[in-house]
């Protein structure tokens, strides 16, 4: 018994520039692929020596970035787009979070859950179901405005 390929030519339902056709092509993602092993096993370059007269207190040092912040809008406008999912939701609040896996800040409850975002974070209370106290999350307890 051969390969599938093998049997299929042989029931005609395949041509035979078909099985060469498909052959080469999966020589050739073990090819990538082994370059892409031999690419990870390869030596890092070695970092630049320290000088001798240089100073440990002045290598920069990174920070992360203060939160964006919250975009000014009228009373009379609401935010409906979420910036995780793309959609518009009328329940699109401002999250002032430190999820570092989500750089987004205006948020659905739906992806706010998903994300696992804490409401106590949430900034505003913009959505009419907020503003009629019918804002429920699925993910902690539900921040409540005065």
């Amino acid at each position: 018994m051969g390969t599938l390929q093998e049997e299929l030519l042989k029931a005609g339902l395949m041509t035979q520039e078909r099985v060469r056709q498909l052959k080469d092509d999966e020589k050739k993602k073990r090819l990538a692929a082994r370059i892409a092993t031999e690419k990870a096993r390869a030596p890092k370059p070695k970092a630049a020596p320290v000088k001798a007269n240089s100073h440990p207190k002045a290598v920069k040092r990174v920070t992360t970035p203060p939160p964006k912040p919250v975009e000014k809008i009228h009373e009379h406008h609401l935010r409906t787009f979420c910036d995780a999912c793309g959609k518009t939701s009328p329940d699109v609040e401002y999250y002032q979070h430190s999820n570092r896996s989500l750089d987004k800040y205006w948020l659905c409850v739906r992806c706010a859950d998903e994300n696992n975002i804490l409401d106590d974070t949430r900034q505003t209370h913009q959505s009419p179901q907020a503003q009629k106290k019918l804002f429920l999350r699925g993910y902690g307890g539900t921040k409540i405005f005065n």
